[in-house]
């Protein structure tokens, strides 16, 4: 057994000098001998100062002194003055759709719905009708050849 593991080893090392000498040509590529296509370091992350609307607090500063984060109103302390509203953001509005687009576009999806129960050659039809006819004609007759 003893032979078997040192007979393995001289494989591999073999194995190796062979794949060395095969990929000798890549490591010109990098530059200097031991550089070779080592991976290049990444550029150190840029940070963002952080925006916060509540006031810093030095090291020195006390707990007491902490501006206060609960939400709730803190017994014995005066009413805080009313903030300011906010603008609306556009993402909260509603988004408007006109009525003739959002048909067109229901009509779409079952268009595509039904071709996707069809055969190549059905698709292919219904695809010409579609491009000639529109997709009310198109969805129509891909309707028709449904496979029951």
């Amino acid at each position: 057994m003893a032979q078997n593991v040192f007979v393995m080893i001289d494989q591999l090392v073999a194995g190796l000098q062979e794949i060395k000498s095969t990929l000798a040509p890549l490591a010109m590529l990098g530059g200097p001998a031991g550089q070779g296509l080592a991976p290049q370091p990444k550029p150190a992350a840029v940070r963002r100062p952080v925006q916060s609307s509540a006031p810093e607090m030095s090291l020195g500063a006390t707990s007491a002194a902490a501006p206060s984060v609960a939400s709730a109103p803190v017994p014995g302390a005066a009413p805080s003055a009313p903030s300011a509203p906010r603008a609306a953001s556009s993402t909260s509005e509603a988004r408007y759709t006109p009525e003739a687009i959002r048909e067109q576009r229901v009509l779409q999806a079952r268009y595509m719905n039904v071709l996707a129960s069809l055969n190549a050659l059905q698709k292919n039809q219904v695809k010409k009708i579609r491009a000639e006819q529109g997709y009310q004609a198109a969805f129509d007759l891909a309707a028709t050849m449904q496979p029951e």
